[in-house]
This record gives structure tokens, C-alpha cells and sequence, in this order.
């Protein structure tokens, strides 16, 4: 055998381990990259097979930080917020039942005292069965506007024409004039002219009074209300500031929440669904606006409510 000969049949077998190592290794190769990739979209899968049978528990541990982490990370998210959203919708159904079974209480043992003869159906019984019925009308209305709060349109529905928000506080404060009277609250109002915004005047309304009546049912006598309203960059801004009592520090962010009460003389004593907040914020937020309660200088509770200014007809913003 002569050398070229030699030669080439060496370099033959080399190619030969060179093509049998390359092959393993890229068998190897593969096979790892296939892991790391197809792990990841098990557990996904594994992960959106318990979500679809309602364990809404499952979080997805997420090592990566290429495009399928952050697939991860949304679906993690969106877990968490499904989570959120059926503990709120069972705290809602939860809450709804324990404010309707008073109302239905009162009637029910009235109409069972009139049946069993201990009580008769004289002026005294029947406003309470009156009061009773009425405080449930009021409740499913206001559980009929608050499910429109995911509907914006629903609560800001006949917008025609730039409203005059100092207009509607003057009409509505003279509206409430002798019941804060009745209740010993004095009225302080502050109120730049010619803000106007884009907005629904009958919820707007709503809005001025549930507030004003929040004031009124639970500031002590003699009380103070102050109502302030000025213009700045774009947005117009009420302030609505009352005398004590106050609710508790820690409880101040959740009285714009649905049936929330703090645990104070600001109560289910006084009457209210414990909505009227909740539909405040509700109506607000649904014309794009801002709404925070605080505490207030006075003592009691500071409700500021901000809304995107608009020109009139004018032209002024």
C-alpha cells in the first residue's frame, strides 16, 4: 500500500468519527434544546388544563427570560386576576344576600306578628313594613346602577352639550338646603363659575347628592360642610369636606368600595345601602374622571372627585 493510499484511508476514517461525533452531538443538542423548549409549553399546557377545571390557584414557576417567560408571566397574571375577579364576584353575591336579609327580616316578622295576632296592622306597623319595602327598592337600584359599571356608556348615556358643573352644585346644595338644616349642618360653598365638562347631568347629579347625603347622615350636630370647585390644567375638581366623626385612617380607602361601612358611627344605624359611594365612584370613573376619599381637615371625610374639563359654547375651558 503506498502512502497516498495510507493517507487517504486515514483521513476517511477520520471524516468518518468526525461525521459519527458531530451526529451525536447534535442528537444531544437537540435533545436538550427540545427539553427546554417543550417543558415550558407542558406546564403551560398542564397549567391551562387546571384553570379550564377552575383551579384558578395554579401559578406557572418561570425560570426564562426569552419570548416564552413572558408567556408565562401573562398567564400567571391572568390566573391572578381571574382569582381576584371571582373572590370579588363572591364577596359581591355574599354582600348583596346580607344586605337584602334585613330589609326582608323586618318584613317578615312583621307580617308574621300581624298573622299570629300580636301585632295589628295599625299606622305604626305599616311604616315599618313601608320603610322596609322601600329600603329594599332602594337597594336593588342602586344594585342596578352598579351593574352598569362595566358598561360606561349605560352611566353616561345623553351626553348632548357641555355641562355647567357650578350650575349643578348651586342647584343641587339649594336642593339640600333644609334637610342639612334639619340636621344642623351648616354649608360652606366655594365655587369657580363657567366649569364645564362632558357628562351625564342627571348621574352627575347623583353623584353631588349621594354625597351631600352621606355628609348629612352621618356628620354630628352642629355640623360644617364644605364643598369647593375650581379648574386646573384640564381638569375641573370638587372637594367635599365634612366635620366629625371621621371613619378610621386605615378604613379611608375602602369607603368608595360596594357596602363597605367602617366599623363607626358612620353605620348601618344611619340607614343607606352602603352603596351610595360605591356608585359615586362608579359614575365617575365611567365619565373618565378621578375619585379618592381621605381624611378631612375638618374632622370628617374629604371626598375629591376630578372630570375632564371642557370649552363652552364660548369657547372657555
Amino acid at each position: 500500500m503506498d502512502t497516498t493510499s495510507f493517507f487517504l484511508r486515514g483521513q476517511h476514517r477520520n471524516l468518518f468519527f468526525v461525521f459519527i461525533g458531530a451526529l451525536l452531538l447534535s442528537v444531544v443538542s437537540a435533545l436538550l434544546l427540545g427539553r427546554r423548549l417543550v417543558n415550558p409549553i407542558r406546564k403551560l399546557a398542564a397549567g391551562a388544563r387546571r384553570m379550564s377545571g377552575g383551579d384558578l390557584s395554579v401559578r406557572i414557576t418561570n425560570d426564562r427570560h426569552d419570548e416564552l417567560g413572558e408567556l408565562i408571566d401573562d398567564t400567571n397574571a391572568m390566573a391572578h386576576n381571574l382569582e381576584k375577579a371571582r373572590a370579588a364576584e363572591k364577596q359581591w353575591i355574599s354582600d348583596t344576600s346580607h344586605e337584602l336579609q334585613t330589609p326582608l327580616a323586618i318584613l317578615r316578622a312583621q307580617v308574621e306578628a300581624i298573622q299570629d295576632g300580636i301585632e295589628s296592622a295599625d299606622a305604626r306597623t305599616l311604616a315599618l313594613m313601608h320603610d322596609a319595602v322601600m329600603r329594599l327598592s332602594q337597594l336593588v337600584e342602586d344594585i342596578k346602577t352598579l351593574s352598569f359599571a362595566g358598561e360606561g356608556q349605560m352611566l353616561t348615556a345623553g351626553i348632548a352639550a357641555p355641562l355647567d358643573m357650578s350650575e349643578v352644585l348651586h342647584e343641587q346644595v339649594r336642593s339640600a338646603e333644609a334637610r342639612l338644616k334639619a340636621a344642623g349642618i351648616q354649608i360652606d360653598l366655594q365655587f369657580e363659575n363657567n366649569t364645564f365638562v362632558t357628562g351625564n347631568a342627571k348621574r352627575l347629579t347623583q353623584v353631588i347628592d349621594n354625597i351631600i347625603e352621606n355628609s348629612c347622615r352621618y356628620t354630628d350636630a352642629p355640623g360644617r360642610l364644605c364643598i369647593r370647585g375650581w379648574s386646573d390644567q384640564g381638569q375641573v375638581f370638587l372637594q367635599f369636606d365634612d366635620s366629625s366623626p371621621g371613619p378610621a385612617t386605615d378604613t379611608i380607602e375602602q369607603i368608595v368600595e360596594r357596602f363597605y361601612r367602617a366599623e363607626t358611627s358612620r353605620s348601618r344605624a344611619h340607614g343607606g345601602s352602603g352603596l351610595g359611594l360605591a356608585i359615586c365612584r362608579a359614575i365617575i370613573l365611567a365619565h373618565h374622571g378621578t375619585i379618592s376619599a381621605g381624611a378631612s381637615p375638618l374632622g370628617g371625610l374629604q371626598v375629591l372627585i376630578g372630570l375632564p374639563a371642557r370649552e363652552d359654547k364660548h369657547g372657555r375651558a
